[in-house]
This record gives structure tokens, C-alpha cells and sequence, in this order.
């Protein structure tokens, strides 16, 4: 569960600002809903709570240099399928299945954005 703190809107983007209700953490989370024309995420608003699922866009660290994740497993996101894993906070977010690691392993990744793939099961 994540609350709403701030939105922060561009021309045809936005940002929402959540903070996790489990771990305190605030991310930056971006959503492009706008842009395909159905205004799913329009009902939004700051202060709320909402459960939300985030994933990550970011690259495989060969180091330690980036950001820990352990490996929880697979779900499917509307048709597509992505690896669940979660921070060292205990925050759960998803990845893209790219990657082959499997239940239980350690990645670092290097992460370049959060972005909203569904909110109260609204995809």
C-alpha cells in the first residue's frame, strides 16, 4: 500500500511521489497513462492510499554498485510477464523478465526510473 504524497504533472506526463505504508520510503514514480488517451490513473489523488504495483527500468549491475534486489519470483501483469523482487527495505516492485535469475537469487541493478503499472488492479 502506498500513499499519494505529491503529483507532479508535465505536457503529457507525470510524477506521483508514493510513499510505502510498509517501509516509510518515498519513490518518484512515473506514469505515462495520459499518453495512451485512457486517463486509467486520473482518479488519483494526494493524500490517498492506494495498492499500487511499480516497476523498475534500470540495467543489470555486474558489481555491487547498484541498487540489491532478491529474486521472489514470477507474475504476469496484465499479458506480460515480470520477475517480482524486492529491496533491501522490503519494498516489492517488478522487472521486466529479461533477466533468467531465478527465485531466491541476489541482483544489483542500476536503477533509472520507477514507473506505474497498476493501481487498485486497474491496469
Amino acid at each position: 500500500m502506498y500513499e499519494l504524497t505529491k503529483i507532479i504533472n508535465y505536457e503529457v506526463t507525470r510524477d506521483l511521489v508514493l510513499e510505502s505504508q510498509k517501509t516509510n520510503q518515498s519513490y518518484t514514480v512515473f506514469d505515462d497513462s495520459d499518453i495512451l488517451g485512457d486517463d486509467k490513473f486520473n482518479f488519483l489523488k494526494t493524500g490517498n492510499r492506494y495498492s499500487c504495483r511499480i516497476s523498475i527500468l534500470g540495467d543489470l549491475s555486474d558489481s555491487v554498485s547498484g541498487t540489491k534486489f532478491k529474486v521472489i519470483g514470477q507474475e504476469k501483469v496484465g499479458g506480460v510477464k515480470f520477475r517480482k523482487v524486492f529491496n533491501s527495505v522490503g519494498d516489492l516492485f517488478y522487472l521486466p523478465d529479461y533477466d533468467t535469475k531465478e527465485s531466491n537469487s541476489i541482483i544489483y541493478l542500476n536503477v533509472k526510473r520507477y514507473d506505474l503499472l497498476s493501481v487498485n488492479e486497474i491496469i
